[in-house]
């Protein structure tokens, strides 16, 4: 094989892994640190791929006592460089999961004066497994709630408190369940509402 055609074939699969790499950043928000490290690799090694093809020589010399030139520069720049950890993390209330987890967490770990949300009696397993996804995220936890209602309206029913003063909510199953399904996750039952 040719160096014209070797040279395009690492330029296309270069600009293949930072698609790909893009676009599993951007399709799952919440990555764990191994996912990140992967990725962290996959890069470095795309953007030194990419660089191989640029005319210029690059050099550096690292304070950790390294030294490199041209791509295997820039897959250290890259590969170094780990903007994740420099950015805090969003450290507002946010709820994935069942309603049961929420309830229980709201229940251990915030004051009733702060926000309390009650899960009606009537079909009340049904209520604590229903399946909360994607991640919702707000101000505080009575705005978590509200999105939660708002985008579930279908098949849950919240009250607001008669004064409109404290922040509570009641969670209730609208129309006897009729929008509801089951589906599994993890071998547990849980709930959504029809699609």
């Amino acid at each position: 094989m040719s160096k014209k055609y070797q040279g395009a074939i690492a330029f296309f699969a270069a600009i293949l892994l930072i698609g790909v790499v893009l676009y599993l950043v951007f399709s799952r928000p919440d990555l764990n640190n191994d996912q990140r490290f992967f990725l962290r690799i996959t890069m470095a090694l795309a953007a030194a791929g990419f660089a191989a093809f640029i005319p210029g020589f690059l050099q550096i010399d690292l304070p950790i006592g390294v030294r490199a030139g041209g791509a295997i520069a820039v897959f250290a720049i890259v590969y170094l460089l780990d903007p994740p950890t420099r950015i805090q993390p969003d450290e507002r209330p946010s709820h994935q999961g069942s309603l049961g987890a929420l309830y229980d967490a709201l229940n251990a770990n915030v004051s009733s004066k702060e926000f309390a949300l009650t899960l009606a009696n009537e079909r009340r397993n049904e209520l604590r497994s229903f399946w909360v996804e994607p991640r919702v995220t707000d101000e505080d936890w009575a705005g978590v709630v509200a999105k939660i209602c708002r985008t579930y309206d279908s098949c849950l029913a919240c009250e607001p408190p008669a004064d409109q003063i404290s922040k509570s909510v009641k969670i209730s199953i609208r129309n006897d369940g009729t929008f509801l399904e089951k589906f599994g996750l993890n071998n547990v039952t849980q709930y959504r509402c029809k699609s």
